[in-house]
């Protein structure tokens, strides 16, 4: 149970980049190798002796005469004689349960064991198909054991607008400008969904899957490689006629022979009242139609091809169950390993259903979520440049703009990055700075800083850059006009890209030159504000009694007054909103 609830932790937390690897450790886990499902068990000496004394001493009169005879005529010593003895044993009740189907004396397996073997493999035959979809298609067993709990589950939440609304997640990107915030509150809601489904159906599900998973090991078992040694090759097709079989050397088919009782054994293992989930049967019948998982269907179609699966399912159990029965596999192991005390350790194949389904989950949802993150970012943009332009029109730039003379795109060519984040900037220097901004930094030259004239050198440096810039915006948008070489050269280019590579990497290149100059002067806007900012920020937290008493004085701005102080801080938080907002606009340029 503790390595369930491991893997159910991890599912829900494990980090984005490594969740496909957990949806492989799962499958991984529950289709573990041949080898390491079968362990052999060594007896210690010191235990086996003390097994053998054991035996000895329960032994009926009869039996010890029996074995002091055996030892007697075989000259050696009482346990080799014990052990001779019950080998004998195990050759006997081989012989009462089974006969015909092995040589002792030759040491082979007759036809008989392969015909019988045959019968076996003619069940597993027409389920071939479903169970290498099944086992092997590690996508189609995501996705039908997510059908399967949507199935079975009333409360089922399949889509990330069930979990959180695109309003909810714009409203914690504007407020926080995370995106992982958004992914912390959608897998908070994730796991309370989870913990909402009853564990007793994850049980029921999985009791399903484990029917499947058992009969998996006798589907796939490696039939072919254990008729070559009754010198048959398997044909592509069943005979409906016993092939030809020849005696076999069993010597060479140890190993073969315990990975058929394994097989056998844990199909033997299943409940009476076992089961099978016909929606994954369902999920198969979509998935050779090439249909996806839930879609319509013919009903009387699909139930036909349903029971004739389930019966194929029941007939192979029932078969299974028979052969594990009748055909003593164990004890002819342990009579040609001349050792009745060999033992065989499983690892029964286990199921971890609420795992993969967590983690199949939050794989669908966070691919959803990153499907529609560019489109919450550009939402939250529009809404926070309202909010800051307010009734301002916000002015497109003439020729650094969105609206190019050629289809970029459908030439996989790149075009200017930075439109919108460049326009954003140019419009609030022209508008907000200068009629917001600039009295704040008037107020505090004239006010706070007439005494402080390397701060106030270093507030007007910042300022006087601004200004700089808003002209610079504007030269740097002239220079794409068609009167300008770089506008020349961009008319160019759009008329002969099309079929000359080489006039294409010249494009990129100028275009990646026009968005690095476009870069520079949005960094220098923000580290000018950053600055400006900056020094608001000391003033309004200064502990100098005369500084806090101008910054209670009055001051008419705006048809109103206000304090220094209320002055100075809401063009601080002013900054702090627009330059964050133009950093999530750079970001979001960055990843197109």
């Amino acid at each position: 149970m503790a390595e369930k609830s491991k893997l159910e932790e991890l599912s829900s937390e494990l980090p984005e980049n490594e969740r496909k690897k957990l949806l492989e450790k799962i499958t991984k886990r529950m289709q573990k190798d041949e080898k390491e499902e079968i362990i052999h068990v060594e007896l210690q000496d010191e235990e086996r002796d003390r097994i053998i004394t054991n035996e000895m001493a329960q032994l009926s009169l009869l039996q010890k005469i029996g074995l002091w005879l055996k030892k007697f005529f075989s000259g050696k010593d009482p346990k080799e004689a014990f052990l001779d003895l019950k080998l004998s044993h195990i050759k006997k009740r081989i012989h009462q349960i089974a006969p015909e189907l092995t040589g002792f004396e030759t040491r082979n397996l007759t036809p008989k064991f392969a015909k019988r073997l045959y019968d076996l493999y003619k069940k597993t035959y027409p389920l071939f198909s479903f169970f290498r979809v099944f086992s092997k298609n590690i996508d189609f067993r995501h996705n039908a054991s997510a059908f399967l709990v949507e199935k079975k589950y009333d409360g089922v939440k399949k889509t990330i607008g069930e979990f959180i609304t695109i309003d909810e997640m714009e409203e914690i990107f504007a407020t926080t400008s995370f995106e992982d915030e958004i992914k912390k509150e959608l897998l908070k809601r994730l796991n309370k969904y989870l913990k909402t489904i009853p564990e007793s159906l994850f049980a029921e599900i999985e009791a399903g899957i484990k029917t499947l998973g058992y009969l998996e090991k006798v589907v796939f078992f490696p039939f072919g490689s254990i008729f070559q040694y009754f010198h048959y090759n398997l044909e592509s097709t069943v005979e409906e006629k016993y092939p030809f079989f020849e005696n076999a050397p069993v010597m060479l088919m140890l190993d073969l022979l315990e990975k058929l009782y394994y097989s056998v054994y844990i199909v033997n293992r299943l409940p009476d009242e076992y089961v099978i989930h016909e929606e994954i049967l369902l999920a198969y019948i979509f998935y050779k139609r090439d249909q996806e998982i839930g879609g319509e269907v013919n009903e009387a179609g699909v139930k036909a091809e349903i029971d004739e699966l389930k019966r194929y399912l029941k007939e192979l159990i029932e078969d299974v169950q028979d052969f594990y029965k009748k055909i003593p596999l164990l004890e002819m192991i342990r009579y040609f390993r001349k050792d009745p005390y060999y033992r065989l350790m499983f690892n029964i194949p286990k199921v971890y259903i609420k795992a993969l389904y967590a983690a199949f989950l939050k794989e669908k949802l966070l691919t959803e979520f990153r499907n529609q993150l560019k489109e919450i970012k550009i939402r939250v943009i529009d809404k926070k440049v309202l909010d800051i332009f307010k009734e301002r029109k916000v002015m497109d730039l003439f020729y650094y703009n969105e609206n190019p003379n050629f289809d970029y795109r459908k030439l996989g060519l790149p075009y200017f990055k930075h439109i919108k984040s460049l326009t954003l900037l140019y419009n609030y220097l022209n508008s907000l700075y200068k009629n917001y901004i600039q009295d704040a930094i008037q107020l505090v030259n004239n006010f706070l800083l007439v005494n402080n004239r390397i701060v106030q050198n270093r507030i007007m440096q910042y300022a006087s850059g601004l200004e700089d810039l808003e002209a610079k915006i504007v030269l740097f948008d002239r220079s794409l006009s068609q009167e300008e070489e770089d506008g020349k050269t961009l008319m160019q280019f759009r008329y002969n890209l099309a079929n000359d590579i080489t006039l294409q990497k010249s494009y990129r290149s100028f275009i990646y030159q026009k968005d690095k100059e476009a870069k520079d002067l949005l960094d220098k806007a923000r580290e000018s504000m950053q600055g400006i900012k900056k020094i608001f920020d000391d003033i309004l937290t200064s502990p100098m009694e005369s500084v806090k008493s101008t910054l209670k004085t009055l001051h008419f701005t705006k048809g109103r007054s206000y304090t220094l102080y209320q002055i100075l801080k809401s063009r601080s938080d002013n900054i702090v909103y627009f330059v964050n907002l133009l950093t999530q606009l750079l970001e979001i340029e960055k990843g197109d």
